[in-house]
Formats: C-alpha cells, sequence, structure tokens
C-alpha cells in the first residue's frame, strides 16, 4: 500500500532535473532570449525552422486581444508585437504540452484562450504587466505536466475521483496527494511570467 506523506509526494514530484526534454531548436531560442539585447531576427529565423511553433506564435498574436486592423503574417513582425516573456512561454508551452498531448489532450488550445482571456482581463483593469500575466496564463497547467510524468498513479486517482465524485481537481488533488501550497523549482521558466505550483 502506498503511502503518500508530504515528505514523500515533494520526493518525488520535485526530484526531477528537467522537464520533459524539449527540441533542440527551441532550446536555442529559450538561449538567444536571454540576453535583453537579443537579436529579433536571429529568434525570428530559428522560430521559422519549426511550422508548429510558427503556426502558435502567429496564432497568438492574431488572437482577438491584440485587435490588429489586418493580420500578422511575418514571423518577425510578431517577435516584436508578443515580446521576449511570451515567445518563450508559446516555446515551453509548445514543447511541453506536446509531449504530454496524448495523456492531456488539448492543453495548448486551452492555455492559448486563457492567456487570450487574461490579457483582455489584464488590459481592462489597466495592468501594467500584461506581457508577463499572458505567459503566467499560458503555462499556468504545467505542473500538470509534472504531474503525469513524476506522479502518474496518483493523477489517475485524480482523475477517477473528479469523474466518479463529481468533486473538482483541486479538491481531488487535496484528497488524494494532501497537496498544500508550494513554490515550483526552477526549471527555467520565465521567472515574472510563471505561477506556484
Amino acid at each position: 500500500m502506498r503511502t503518500n506523506t508530504h515528505s514523500s509526494i515533494n520526493d518525488r514530484l520535485f526530484n526531477i532535473k528537467d522537464l520533459p526534454t524539449i527540441p533542440a531548436i527551441h532550446s536555442r531560442i529559450l538561449k538567444i532570449t536571454e540576453d535583453i539585447n537579443y537579436s529579433v531576427d536571429d529568434v525570428s529565423k530559428h522560430i521559422e525552422k519549426d511550422q508548429v511553433l510558427s503556426s502558435k506564435v502567429l496564432k497568438l498574436v492574431n488572437s482577438p486581444f491584440y485587435g490588429l486592423y489586418s493580420d500578422v503574417a511575418t514571423i518577425r513582425r510578431a517577435v516584436i508585437l508578443l515580446g521576449s516573456n511570451l515567445i518563450r512561454g508559446i516555446i515551453l508551452s509548445t514543447s511541453l504540452f506536446d509531449v504530454a498531448d496524448k495523456t492531456l489532450p488539448g492543453l495548448w488550445d486551452h492555455s492559448y484562450c486563457c492567456s487570450t482571456v487574461a490579457g483582455f482581463l489584464a488590459k481592462r483593469f489597466n495592468l501594467i504587466t500584461i506581457e508577463e500575466i499572458m505567459t503566467g496564463a499560458l503555462l499556468h497547467d504545467i505542473g500538470k505536466v509534472l504531474m503525469k510524468k513524476q506522479l502518474p498513479e496518483e493523477s489517475k486517482e485524480i482523475e477517477a475521483a473528479v469523474k466518479n465524485s463529481g468533486i473538482t481537481t483541486l479538491d481531488a488533488e487535496k484528497a488524494v496527494i494532501k497537496i498544500l501550497p508550494m513554490t515550483m523549482p526552477d526549471y527555467g521558466l520565465p521567472r515574472h511570467g510563471t505561477c506556484r505550483g
């Protein structure tokens, strides 16, 4: 019988050096954008090499939130409009959520919608950190990827509890793994845009 103490859960959940491996080209873009003086042309050139990443960058920049008079058709302009944090968020969510797509279908689309709505709300309330807020919304479910990888048995129990008992995911997590607010380890995510797990 498995014993879920806070210590054992934390050890298993955080005993991981990296999130699932991301493509080399994505790693290269993340490295480039660490420099505040990064080259837009350099970033754009790398993004253009990845069709899936390119489509997601264009999808977000052409979302209703930006309200542009004409569609953005070039990656270069999209990079300028979105900013480095959102570009990093798109790369990480694309890489990590695609890895988990078979077990968590539709995760990227859900996160995209959350990011767009978060942008609308941030703009409505005149918040100045819109880019960081949208990035946080884009990556808010990254803990689900981590839990699927590190706590597979508990993840199944949580899903079953939600389905069979009609309780919320949060309540199921509290019941199954006795989850408490905790700070996520540093996985190289944008510091201002990430949330607590």
